[in-house]
């Protein structure tokens, strides 16, 4: 955390906000995250390439992949942003919005590839059209990703900037736009296949 405070400007540690690890752990972390992102992002790109490359893959199921492995690339980006968890600062914000809006598009887009088996093996029709699936996606991670700055609620959530935990308005929100959407989504996904299968 010394490198960050420098990077960041916060020099005094009363001014830096703790994300509750030692500066020790918190950059073994932020290696750690960093090391894992690249790999990601790695294999992420390998998937974008051969989808381009590759004509026989670009059909439409190979299609919702690819939005998938975009999500997740963005999502791995997100991760690797120089933390500064002082709550209220741009950045910190920036990071929480970016992180909260591309995991939940990850996760909403691998409900619609569940939907979209669904409607092609069990009900024979085809799948919600591609502008339907687009809105609900992005409409719904931008939506629950934007609700926090309501009251200010993105800051310190570790060793990065997510929603913040410290206020019973953060916990909620917490709750409300990532927790349940991702239980939800787990539960339908878990429906669906069952159905499928």
């Amino acid at each position: 955390m010394a490198a960050r405070r420098l990077l960041h400007g916060h020099e005094d540690d009363d001014e830096y906000e703790s994300s509750g690890f030692t500066e020790e752990e918190s950059n073994t972390l932020y290696v750690l995250i960093c090391f894992q992102s690249a790999i990601a992002i790695i294999c992420g790109l390998f998937i974008v390439f051969s989808y381009y490359r590759f004509k026989d893959l670009q059909k439409r199921s190979s299609e919702l992949v690819l939005l998938v492995t975009i999500s997740g690339i963005l999502c791995n980006v997100s991760y690797m942003l120089a933390p500064d968890n002082k709550t209220g600062s741009a950045q910190c914000t920036a990071q929480g919005i970016m992180m909260n809006f591309w995991d939940l598009s990850v996760i909403l887009w691998t409900t619609f590839i569940g939907y979209s088996l669904y409607c092609a093996v069990v009900l024979q029709r085809p799948a919600p059209s591609r502008l339907s699936m687009h809105l609900a996606v992005w409409g719904a991670a931008l939506m629950l990703s934007l609700v926090p700055l309501a009251t200010q609620s993105y800051g310190d959530g570790g060793p990065w900037c997510w929603i913040a935990g410290k206020r019973p308005a953060d916990v909620a929100f917490r709750f409300v736009c990532f927790y349940v959407p991702l239980w939800a989504c787990f539960a339908c996904n878990v429906f669906l296949y069952w159905k499928v299968a």
